[in-house]
Formats: C-alpha cells, structure tokens, sequence
C-alpha cells in the first residue's frame, strides 16, 4: 500500500504540478537513501555520493554541496568543513558565518524552524545587517537563492546540504515533506558513521531473518521493512518510494544494506543516542518529543522513527503525564526549554499546519489572493486562517503579525542558549 506524503487534500495533479517548481519530475528518491547508507571509507567520499545522488531531484543548474558544523552547547565557538562541496569558497562558510556574523546569527542560520529552508526565508529572520551581509555571501557562488536540508545527527552537530539556484525559490508544503524525509535519512546515516554499531538482526532481501537478538523487534516488525525497502528500491515510482522507507525502525534501529560478494542482506544496527536530561521519561518519548520541539507534525514524527502515529500520540500523552502538563503546546515547550537545543521551535507550535503555511506565506509579503492561489484555496479561507492568526497570537494588524513571528524565532533561538531551563527565569 503506498502512503500518502502530504496529505488529503493535495491532489495527484496538485502533486505534480508542486514538484515541479523546484523538484524535478519522476526523480530516483530511493537512490539518495541508499547513497546515505552505503558503506563509505571515510565521511568525504559519502558525502560525495550524497551529493551526486541528490543532484538529480533538483531543477537548478547548480551542484549541492554538503557541509558540517560542529559548535559548543552554547553556540559560541564553531568549526566545519565541507566534505563536498562544488566551490572551494565554501569550505569556511560554518566558521565564517559565527566569526563574522555572530552567535545569534549563527542560530538563525543554522538552525532554522524547519528541516527544510531557503536562504531568502533564514534572511527573513535575521537583523537587517547580517541580512545584507549574507545576501552578499550568497552572491559570491553565482546564487540568487538556495535550498538548504538541515540535519542533526547528535547536540551540536548540523549537517547541511544546499543547493544554489539562479531565481528565488518557493518551497511548497509538499517540497517540505519530501526534502525533510532526505534530511531524516542524512540525519541517521551520519549518526551510524559516528558511533560504534550493534548489531541486532540481520534479514535477507525476502524479508527473512537469517540473526536477531533476543532484545531486537518482532521478526515480523523487521520482515516487514526489509520487505518495504526492497519494494522501494524495485519499484523506483518517484517520490512515493521514499513513503516506503523509514528512517528509523522501531525508533531505535537503523536499516542498512551490506553486499558480500553477489549477496545482499539487510542489518538492523542501533546507533544509541546521546544521554538526554529528561530523566523521567523514557528513550521512546525523549525522541518524539525530540522531533515535536523541531516542527514536524506527527505524521513526520512516525516516518522519523518507523512507528505508527497512534505510537507516536501515545509517547505524547504518556510523557504529558509524567511531566504533569495538559496539552501538546505546552508539552513541547517545556522539553524546548529543558533540551536547551536550538532546534526548538517556540513560534508557531500552538498553529495548525495550514496556518503555519499561511503564516509563512504572509512573512514574504504576499496578499490573501496570492496565498489562495499557491495554495489553493478559496480567498474567503486564507482570510479565515489570517484572522485566526491574528487571534492566536494577540496581534493586531498582518504587519504586526509578521514582525512578532520574526521577533518570535530570535527570541526562541536565545531563550535556548540562554539557559532556559536551569533556574527561574524572570519575566
């Protein structure tokens, strides 16, 4: 059974016409998670097959790069590197951008309120200054605007992959859901690479178990992805393979290939996460929690972790009752604040999906006949939605509304690296 990605209400040939703008038609999806798993000798010559492999999903003439940037808890000091990257200028850019435009700067940069983020959107939030300043760095690779995927293997690690385009670019919801999928999977992969693997199961590419440990999944929980994934790769139907392919199994394993010779297995190998300080809830509900301080809806949350989303809401009420709060707003808020990671979103948690992309929409200065348009909807809707924004966020006027939600972002980002968390804060 194919999933659906982006919901309901896109239609096939909505769907086609969405991928379009910026995505190319019938692209090898599948392709790009198998190059994030492949069995590389060091991090350079797999980040190069990431990128030769994403290269061909994008409609720009450019080539992607990828960098990672490795900062302290606190975000002042940083360094990187780009493992591949298609101009020499970039291999300073993570350095340069705290050396030069500071730490807050290098937050809203590098840790947007989406996994899935153009340039043009990340200036948006900045101050007018570094604004200028990045919009000359930009200018500097030939680029008008760029794409970036945000992944984060571990606390203080970012690895970005981005791809220049000569024209502004307009993500769609549905851009969103697809390129955040890639950035799960680059998340995962580069976890794998980084810490010692244990193995748990090993399945043939007919699904059947052929080692497991006692404590691994059911063998039929396993069977079934080994199943999806070779579904994936035969089927290489565009963008509803990658629906096949969780990052996570069980939110815990990573699904690997390895070749022996002409044989092909799959493993199942945990890739243990970094301690957390919630102490009273358990790895399952640190990592959906985790996930919702980052934005991404509950569907995403399961595609994340290779669990249902009726798990995924059951770890969300579970965890509520252990830390005594009431709702998912208020839930997710308070792990944003313990976690002191600068993932966490404290704009627009509190939103619907439609109104976060209403929202998003009116920061780029569009009227309600535009948004109705990229949307499609009717203009009475959109006008619906921004009066419910407006009602949300105690606001008064649309131009208000954006300047809160662009003061919002930064004022999250410093809430974070402030120390929220270790002690009352006064108000």
């Amino acid at each position: 059974m194919k999933v659906a990605l982006a919901g309901r209400a896109i239609t096939r040939r909505a769907r086609g016409d969405e991928v379009g703008r910026v995505l190319r038609r019938g692209a090898d999806w599948a392709g790009v998670v198998e190059a994030t798993q492949l069995e590389a000798r060091d991090d350079e010559t797999w980040a190069r097959h990431v990128v030769r492999a994403a290269r061909p999903l994008f409609a720009t003439a450019h080539e992607p790069s990828l960098v990672v940037a490795e900062h302290s808890p606190a975000c002042d000091s940083a360094r990187g590197v780009a493992l591949a990257a298609a101009r020499s200028e970039l291999a300073s850019v993570p350095d340069a951008g705290l050396a030069t435009f500071g730490v807050s700067a290098f937050r809203g940069i590098y840790y947007p309120p989406t996994t899935a983020r153009t340039h043009r959107e990340i200036e948006r939030t900045l101050s007018r200054d570094v604004a200028v300043r990045t919009a000359d760095l930009r200018r500097q690779i030939d680029a008008q605007d760029l794409i970036g995927l945000f992944a984060y293997p571990e606390p203080g690690v970012v690895v970005l992959l981005f791809i220049p385009y000569d024209r502004e670019v307009h993500l769609t919801r549905y851009d969103r859901s697809l390129l955040a999928r890639i950035a799960l999977h680059v998340e995962t992969s580069y976890r794998l690479r980084r810490r010692p693997e244990v193995l748990k199961a090993v399945l043939d590419v007919d699904g059947r178990v052929i080692e497991r440990s006692e404590d691994a999944p059911p063998a039929d929980v396993l069977a079934s992805h080994a199943v999806s994934v070779t579904r994936a790769r035969r089927e290489r139907d565009g963008a509803e393979a990658l629906a096949l392919w969780p990052a996570l199994v069980s939110g815990q394993l990573s699904l690997v290939e390895r070749r022996s010779g002409t044989r092909q297995r799959y493993l199942f190998v945990e890739n243990p996460a970094p301690s957390q300080p919630f102490r009273a809830l358990s790895p399952a509900e640190v990592d959906v929690l985790s996930l919702a301080a980052r934005g991404h809806p509950t569907k995403l949350i399961a595609y994340a972790l290779g669990v249902s989303s009726s798990i995924v809401s059951m770890r969300m009420v579970s965890a509520a009752a252990k830390v005594g709060v009431s709702s998912r707003m208020e839930l997710v808020r308070l792990a944003a604040m313990l976690a002191r990671d600068p993932r966490a979103r404290f704009v627009d948690i509190a939103l619907t999906d439609a109104e976060s992309d209403v929202l998003e929409l009116l920061q780029r200065g569009l009227s309600n006949e535009e948004i109705a348009v990229m949307r499609s909807r009717s203009v009475r809707t959109i006008a619906n939605q921004v009066a419910s924004l407006l009602r949300k966020t105690q606001t008064r006027s649309r131009r208000e509304l954006v300047v809160r939600a662009a003061g919002a972002e930064r004022l999250g980002a410093s809430l974070v690296t402030s120390g929220v968390g270790r002690g009352p804060v006064k108000r």
